[in-house]
């Protein structure tokens, strides 16, 4: 049944999802809304999540629907607070999945900005999560709509990198403009360094500048 749930929200398919969400809940005595809190995959992560990867307005409106949680707006909200295994929640994932600014925003509608106010489990936030996954065009959004610092500062090391594709870790210290450097995501860095006038000379813990890591890591898309 989760793998079903999840399968239709990625694709879109509403009518499918909201069938069987209906089916198990006559057969379970439960609400779909309660049987979508507990249709999660191994890696934690729900239909909200889900909708993210497939970029699904359809899933995503479906699942802003209050109706289904009948006198429960506590558990709606949870839907969206949860976090998968990596410590994302349903905002910092449709970040990593470069969403569309407006799908964000319409997580936001619901739950208010605090979901941008969280990191991950390596420290992360909306803004480091924006430039280590490449997401040039949420940047810029969130910098100018939701007034995010674009020279904030990773407080702790990262355990492991971000991407899976690569080895190299981000340090304390790093902005997010570091992080566009480190993982050569150019639309990133275009975003944080041509539009946005981050500051290029912060310098980490170890002592680098963006440009430095740049050099590092032979990013040659951002140099």
């Amino acid at each position: 049944d989760t793998e079903s749930i999840l399968s239709f929200a990625i694709t879109n398919n509403v009518l499918e999802l909201d069938g069987i969400l209906g089916d198990i809940a006559a057969r379970h005595e439960a609400t779909k809304g309660v049987l979508l809190l507990r249709a999660r995959d191994s890696e934690g992560r729900n239909a909200v999540h889900y909708a993210a990867i497939g970029h699904a307005n359809d899933t995503l409106e479906y699942l802003l629907d209050p109706e289904l949680f009948p006198g429960q707006p506590h558990l709606h909200l949870a839907l969206f607070y949860l976090k998968n295994n990596n410590g994302e929640n349903t905002a910092l994932y449709a970040i990593r999945q470069r969403c569309p600014p407006a799908f964000l925003d319409r997580i936001l509608t619901l739950t208010g900005r605090d979901l941008l106010r969280e990191t991950n489990n390596d420290g992360l936030g909306p803004l480091h999560c924006a430039a280590a996954y490449d997401a040039g065009e949420l940047l810029r959004h969130l910098v100018a709509h939701h007034h995010l610092d674009p020279n904030g500062r990773l407080g702790t090391s990262p355990r492991a990198s971000p991407l899976q594709s690569s080895v190299f870790l981000p340090e304390e210290g790093d902005t997010p403009l570091h992080l566009a450097a480190r993982y050569n995501a150019a639309s990133a860095f275009e975003a944080l360094y041509g539009d946005l006038r981050a500051d290029s000379l912060v310098r980490n813990r170890a002592g680098d500048t963006p440009f430095h890591v740049a050099a590092k890591v032979d990013a040659k898309a951002v140099l």
